[in-house]
């Protein structure tokens, strides 16, 4: 089993991309009953595809698809959730950097759905590489799953 700062140290390659995914991730306007999901879905499947993640769409309204994303094939497993939409920006004027900018200042990444919830299918998605590049769990015996959901 890894501890904490072997895992802190396995991950650190992975930053980059993750924020850079997470940067285009919030670019995308995605604003729950005004912008469709159907550019998010688009962008995890192509993140999901680069990672070599086997995903698939899943709609019953083609504009607000749901992203699925597998590892593995096993019984046992869990499952990780994040949903793709925001809520409106507000009054612009009050906000300090563009909300659909994603500017980074010392470190810290600002935009509409930065934190909630587009962070989370960042942080979802390549928690699955690294399970697999990792070699931490068993794909015959388990499946871990991502979904980027509507709403």
């Amino acid at each position: 089993m890894l501890f904490d700062k072997e895992l802190l140290k396995f991950s650190q390659p992975y930053q980059p991309r993750v924020v850079a995914f997470l940067q285009d991730l919030v670019q995308i306007r995605s604003v729950n009953g005004r912008d469709p999901e159907k550019v998010v879905a688009e962008r995890i499947t192509r993140e999901a595809k680069k990672l070599k993640l086997d995903t698939q769409l899943a709609a019953s309204d083609l504009d607000r698809p749901n992203v699925l994303v597998n590892l593995g094939s096993g019984s046992a497993g869990f499952l990780l959730v994040a949903h793709m939409d925001t809520v409106p920006e507000g009054n612009r004027a009050i906000w300090t950097y563009p909300p659909f900018e994603a500017r980074i200042e010392n470190g810290i990444l600002f935009g509409r759905g930065a934190a909630d919830n587009k962070a989370g299918i960042a942080c979802g998605l390549y928690t699955l590489a690294m399970l697999r590049d990792l070699g931490l769990l068993d794909p015959l015996k388990t499946r871990v799953v991502f979904a980027g959901v509507v709403d």
